[in-house]
């Protein structure tokens, strides 16, 4: 392919970090937050903090060049990737539901060449890619007759500078006369040359991709900015959920984007946007409307019917309402945790005392960080990312790499593995709206009567890349079969096949040892790891391999190895993951959450042995699930999801526990008060009388049938 200087850039150099080392600037802003107790993780909704429906406002303003016309919603990733992975989830998703076109077929003009590379990491082609359906083009030109000839779903055009923004123009006029979806890709842009795009340009596109450039380049950050009649599949109460992110959209992250862009767009500054703004931070009402209009009218909904989360504190294990002690003041315990991110503890002094202060960009903490888990993982090389499904991508992406000429990939039905178009192989779903994906995946169902046999089966057929999986399903708190673990050693040797293990959720001590897997017999060449790292401060994932895996890898690939070593590698993120593992080595962590979770189960079992409507407690460590009676009234008139939502409301209201959908993920130092505070809430919760379910039942559907006020 012939290299070319399209919009006046080089092709972009994969071996730097995309990130600049830690500013003055950014150890500031962590600081202040931390040190105000603002909240960084609660949920892995987008509408939660006022400054991410700010930004989302605020990025449909620069898309409409600030006049009133059609609204775009913004879903927060922590990559430029994982936004362009989305990005081409919902274009293919309205391609198909709106424009009833089944292929899913994209024309990328990729002209830095920044994504081909990526997308196909084995050369197998568009077809048997691993992100297949995506032909690449390097001149506008060739776009354009691809258009003619094929009338493709959906056209992705990638652009480093505006210098031929009038042909880009052209084409997208072209296209609107052929039902195409339309994604412009600005990841690769500076932020000052958004300004200079014509005043229609950005609003001829139906989908627009941003990315770092947001954040100056400090903070993990991608973003994807849709239509509203684009985004409609993904907008009603079955859908809302069809794309989400633990970190994408958190207050640490956005509120240091809501700064850039204040800087950069002085528009921003009138007064009619001060004082939206302003109304944003005072109301909760108002918050919500400009979260309704501008991410997601119904992950809205789901909050407004469960728990509001409209925390202005946030310390320790607790949420509080106000960011003073005062009368009004009330006071949860976080059972969810940014969905299981919260080990030690929201915003500790000791983040400020031992990592920020101290902070040094002449340190490579990577470095420490990796040898640490090496000690703990048998693992010797580590790969950062942003994400557990970026973990997870460059899990897939290696093994596949590292065992060249063998292609398929064993995964486990219940199993989660993320959202973005690599890592959503490893996750059970329904992903027709997204296709075509990888098509050499095999699904077994781990506890079927034939889950041995059907193993064995594709193990022997020699084609095995790797066999993926949670050995704790996070969804469901079960683990895999003995049987089939055996089986995965037995055959191991034989037949080559690589074994990795997602600890995204159990491992670093939630179930009580490092890894989940401690007690198994499992060997497993890779191992991803994520929301335990985080320190509740910034998003961060790490793929630990052997060195083995790591060789053969470069051995075919050198290019794609290099990239995901370096892209995303983040000295202050590593820096922060390290004084997790400090910290919890320091307090005899495992002890810890062995007492507690031994002291939890024998007194919610007392509880639950008096109510007809809660059957059972599930544990492994600190991970706690209830299993109801669906049976009993008035739980039988309502779905599963039903009575979740309304459970997860009574223990906020009833409670003042944050929990959901009757799982648990409390801090791993829980404190004997707090274990005492868990129970307390609980035994409220489970005494409430039947006509309360009722009773919250149709406010809750009054609300999502009519968005009245809850």
């Amino acid at each position: 392919m012939e290299d070319q200087l399209i919009f006046g850039y080089p092709k972009i150099k994969t071996t730097a970090p995309i990130l600049r080392q830690a500013s003055e600037e950014q150890l500031d802003h962590i600081k202040n937050r931390i040190s105000r107790k603002a909240p960084t993780f609660l949920s892995s909704i987008n509408p939660v903090f006022e400054e991410t429906v700010q930004v989302a406002f605020m990025l449909c303003e620069i898309i409409n060049n600030y006049q009133k016309r059609e609204k775009y919603k913004t879903f927060f990733a922590n990559s430029y990737l994982e936004a362009i992975h989305g990005a081409i989830k919902i274009a293919r998703t309205a391609s198909k539901e709106i424009y009833k076109k089944e292929e899913g077929e994209v024309v990328f003009y990729d002209a830095g060449q920044r994504y081909q590379f990526l997308f196909d990491p084995l050369q197998e082609g568009c077809e048997k890619a691993l992100i297949p359906g995506i032909t690449f083009y390097t001149r506008l030109k060739m776009i354009q007759e691809s258009i003619e000839k094929n009338n493709p779903g959906i056209v992705l055009i990638s652009i480093y500078q505006e210098n031929d923004e009038k042909e880009v123009f052209e084409i997208i006029r072209q296209i609107k006369r052929k039902e195409i979806v339309t994604v412009l890709d600005l990841s690769g842009v500076d932020i000052n040359k958004i300004h200079s795009f014509g005043d229609n340009f950005l609003q001829q596109f139906d989908c627009v991709v941003w990315g770092e450039a947001l954040s100056d380049n400090q903070f993990p950050f991608g973003a994807f900015s849709t239509r509203d009649t684009i985004y409609k599949p993904w907008n009603s109460l079955d859908t809302c959920l069809t794309h989400s992110s633990t970190y994408g959209g958190n207050g640490m992250v956005l509120s240091y984007v809501r700064k850039v862009i204040r800087k950069e767009f002085m528009e921003f500054h009138k007064k009619k946007y001060l004082k939206k703004f302003k109304k944003v931070e005072t109301s909760s009402g108002a918050k919500y409307k400009m979260a309704a209009s501008y991410i997601n009218r119904y992950t809205n909904v789901l909050f407004r019917t469960t728990t509001p989360m409209n925390f202005k504190k946030v310390s320790g294990s607790q949420f509080y309402t106000n960011k003073e002690k005062k009368p009004s003041q009330k006071q949860y315990l976080d059972c969810v945790g940014g969905s299981g991110c919260n080990l030690i503890g929201h915003n500790r002094d000791e983040i400020i005392t031992e990592v920020i202060d101290k902070h040094n960009v002449n340190v490579d903490y990577f470095a420490s960080l990796e040898a640490s888990m090496a000690q703990q993982t048998g693992l010797d090389v580590g790969f950062m990312g942003n994400s557990g499904a970026s973990a997870v991508e460059t899990a897939i992406i290696m093994a596949l790499l590292a065992n060249k000429g063998k292609k398929k990939i064993v995964v486990f039905s219940g199993n989660y593995a993320g959202k973005t178009l690599v890592a959503i192989n490893g996750t059970s779903d329904d992903h027709s709206n997204f296709e075509p994906l990888y098509a050499e995946v095999e699904m077994i169902n781990p506890f079927a009567g034939s889950a041995r046999y059907d193993l064995e089966k594709v193990l022997k057929t020699n084609e095995v890349a790797l066999v993926w999986f949670e050995y704790i399903q996070g969804g469901v708190l079960l683990k895999l079969p003995p049987d089939l673990i055996s089986l995965l050693n037995k055959y191991k040797e034989t037949f080559n096949y690589l074994i990795g293990v997602d600890e995204i959720l159990h491992g670093v001590y939630r179930t009580g040892n490092f890894l989940s897997i401690h007690q198994t017999k499992i060997k497993p060449d890779i191992i991803t790891f994520s929301k335990a790292l985080s320190n509740m401060t910034l998003p961060v994932s790490l793929t630990m391999m052997s060195e083995g895996v790591y060789k053969r890898a470069v051995n075919t690939n050198n290019k794609v190895v290099c990239f995901y070593e370096e892209i995303f590698k983040n000295q202050l993120a590593a820096h922060l993951a390290g004084n997790v593992l400090n910290t919890l080595e320091e307090n005899n962590i495992s002890e810890n959450v062995k007492k507690q979770s031994l002291y939890l189960k024998t007194s919610i079992e007392k509880i639950f042995a008096n109510s007809p409507y809660y059957r059972n407690v599930e544990m492994s460590g600190l991970h706690i699930r209830f299993n109801l009676n669906m049976k009993k009234y008035p739980f039988k008139f309502f779905s599963f999801s039903r009575i979740s939502n309304i459970i997860t409301h009574i223990f906020y209201k009833k409670g003042k526990i944050i929990t959901y959908y009757g799982r648990m993920l409390p801090p791993l130092n829980m404190s004997d008060k707090e274990a005492k505070q868990l129970i307390e809430g609980l035994d409220k919760v489970v005494n409430v009388p039947k006509w309360y379910y009722i009773w919250v039942g149709i406010k809750q559907y009054m609300l999502t049938r009519f968005h009245t006020k809850f």
